[in-house]
């Protein structure tokens, strides 16, 4: 499945599985509410969306979960635009190459209110997204989470925390500033910032290699660097983590000396 469709499958999931719910039961009437809440939440106001979770905050089905999770998501700033603009930029030219991957997962990051409240909701959804057990969905939480920790970590790094996760030449620049900048999270001497919250990074990587990158099928666009990292770490969520940087930068991480070489 291509990034695009995965991106749809998140955007159109939560509809098909509640008409499927059973007709007639509180929780079913609850499920439509909070889609119809869902739907109705419009694009210029995500925030908005988690007045929704209340339909469904109580229950524990997969069509519950699947709803937090899109609301989730989309109360941080997961909404269609922000979407689009991380599958052009994956797909198109507006960020250089060897900068590009790092883009679109920073790209999909949550950012409502701000870069550092999405990355605590981009957690928050996390749980839900792979309780799921939908595939697709839980692919995109993880990439939405690793992204966040990056525009997190690119935010601190640049001394912007209202970085503009929608323009790609911001974006750019703040990948350069985490991955090739001097006093970046790859340079010999890395700022703090570059290992706070590692391990969520590392851990939601390994998930994505467990539970969609090692399937046929997978996208090999975000999921060689993943599966990469996965591998040359071990079991180390930390070091996960700092692999996943290093290979992203198109090196190759030494589980010895846990740097890039």
């Amino acid at each position: 499945m291509n990034m695009k469709a995965l991106i749809l499958t998140f955007l159109f999931s939560t509809t098909a599985l509640v008409l499927a719910s059973c007709a007639g039961s509180d929780e079913a009437d609850d499920i439509a509410k909070a889609q119809k809440c869902l739907d109705e939440v419009p694009e210029s106001d995500p925030a908005s969306a988690s007045n929704c979770m209340q339909y469904v905050a109580k229950y524990t089905s997969q069509q519950a979960y699947i709803l937090k999770c899109s609301i989730a998501m989309a109360a941080g700033g997961l909404m269609e635009s922000k979407t689009v603009n991380a599958y052009k930029i994956l797909k198109g030219d507006s960020v250089p190459e060897p900068n590009r991957n790092t883009a679109f997962m920073a790209a999909l990051a949550l950012d409502v209110p701000t870069i550092a409240d999405g990355y605590t909701k981009a957690k928050e959804a996390d749980v839900f997204c792979q309780k799921t057990g939908i595939s697709g969905l839980m692919f995109l939480s993880g990439v939405v989470l690793s992204g966040s920790w990056m525009a997190k970590t690119m935010a601190d790094l640049t001394g912007n925390p209202n970085l503009d996760l929608s323009d790609p030449n911001a974006v750019n620049a703040g990948v350069d500033h985490l991955l090739n900048s001097a006093g970046g999270c790859l340079d010999a001497s890395p700022p703090p910032t570059c290992d706070q919250d590692l391990e969520v990074l590392g851990t939601a990587v390994a998930s994505l290699s467990n539970n969609y990158c090692n399937k046929k099928g997978a996208d090999a666009k975000v999921c060689d660097e993943i599966n990469d990292a996965t591998e040359a770490a071990g079991n180390n969520a930390t070091a996960i983590g700092q692999a996943l940087l290093c290979y992203l930068k198109k090196r190759t991480y030494n589980p010895d000396t846990q740097t890039c070489n």
